[in-house]
């Protein structure tokens, strides 16, 4: 048996798997987001572990856990743990969705003019390192007591092991990871105010990072020390767990993060569909009803569905320019989106009333349909 458990935003849930990776069983329990102020997204990391804590306490009621081999760890990147020299939080997380830090995005690109070649990323409100330049600007009190920033589901880690660790996935969305060497960047460190000492050690994800405490053996009947192996990020876990792991191949992954895209993109579908299918219908009606001439008809049809057109267009490019100007955390794929929606709703808007008019009056003519009753 494997025992996995996945920090998430929403929540915690930990799943059981047996030899041939079948899910026997699996518990999940909910977490909160606090936002104090506008663009600000936080959590107790001390939730965190009680929600862990209550998942496994669940799960060992129902299923007995002495044939657990290991325990791998993933969940929520990019957001930074601090904690003092006794391993306790000094403040919330600050979370991936967080937004606070514009202007230290700018100052790292200053301090570090080769950050996106050194890590392979871009510098954006969502990663750890900007978050960091805030604290030290803003809360300098807790960050000269920092002993180490850890990842979301790397001090879930500490509490079962006692262990500072992470894997490379999770490193890479720091801005502090040497991609090339897979080794933690002291220069990318320095522009941050911190040192090697603050950060954990680096592993490769099946890398055993530590053992079960003793007294959390006991609790929930594991039979002995079991390794905890070093994981990964969510995305990275969820690609190795569909078995996307070689060159060349791709997945799309659409959780809490990813909801703009499915919305922006099924409704820019279906407003051009029911605008091209109302131009249509309408120049059927004047054809049939009003017994106008082809073309005729298809121009009065685009001059009566014109304004409503317009109106429904403008509405929603309207709706989605705040993605397409935010500056938020993940705001890089948000302005993606928001740009490519109104690109799109453009470009559909231009094409409802200059082609399907012409396309209408071409396969008309090709394909007249049944004759009205009385024509010959």
């Amino acid at each position: 048996m494997y025992l996995g458990i996945d920090l998430g935003t929403s929540g915690v849930k930990v799943v059981l798997m047996d030899e041939q990776f079948k899910v026997q069983s699996s518990q999940s329990v909910s977490l909160t987001c606090d936002h104090p102020h506008p663009l600000w997204s936080e959590q107790a990391p001390e939730q965190w572990w009680q929600a862990t804590e209550q998942a496994l306490d669940q799960l060992a009621k129902r299923v007995p856990l002495q044939a657990v081999k290991a325990i791998g760890v993933t969940g929520q990147m990019h957001g930074a743990v601090l904690v003092d020299s006794d391993g306790q939080p000094l403040r919330p997380a600050i979370l991936w969705n967080d937004g606070r830090c514009a202007s230290q995005c700018t100052l790292l690109n200053q301090r570090a003019p080769t950050i996106e070649r050194i890590t392979g990323n871009q510098v954006m409100t969502g990663m750890t390192a900007p978050k960091m330049l805030w604290i030290a600007e803003h809360e300098p009190d807790i960050f000269r007591q920092i002993a180490q920033v850890l990842l979301p589901k790397d001090y879930l880690r500490w509490k079962l092991s006692g262990c500072y660790a992470t894997d490379m996935s999770d490193a890479s969305g720091t801005l502090w990871l040497n991609v090339a060497t897979r080794q933690w960047d002291e220069t990318l460190l320095d522009a941050c105010g911190l040192t090697l000492q603050q950060v954990p050690l680096l592993l490769e994800g099946p890398q055993v990072s530590g053992y079960l405490r003793e007294e959390y053996q006991q609790r929930w009947g594991f039979s002995s020390a079991i390794p905890i192996v070093a994981g990964g990020g969510d995305y990275a876990a969820g690609a190795v767990g569909v078995g996307v792991w070689q060159s060349g191949q791709a997945m799309l992954s659409l959780g809490t993060s990813g909801v703009y895209f499915v919305v922006g993109f099924l409704t820019t579908i279906g407003l051009s569909a029911k605008n091209a299918i109302l131009i249509v219908e309408f120049a059927k009606d004047e054809i049939e009803l009003a017994d106008k001439g082809l073309i005729e008809a298809a121009l009065s049809a685009v001059r009566m569905r014109l304004r409503p057109i317009l109106m429904t267009s403008m509405a929603f490019i309207l709706g989605v320019l705040p993605l397409a100007l935010g500056s938020g955390a993940g705001s890089g794929a948000q302005n993606a989106v928001g740009t490519g929606v109104i690109g799109g709703m453009i470009a559909a808007t231009l094409l409802a009333i200059y082609s399907v008019p012409i396309f209408f009056v071409v396969i008309r003519r090709r394909f007249p349909g049944k004759p009205k009753e009385g024509e010959e």
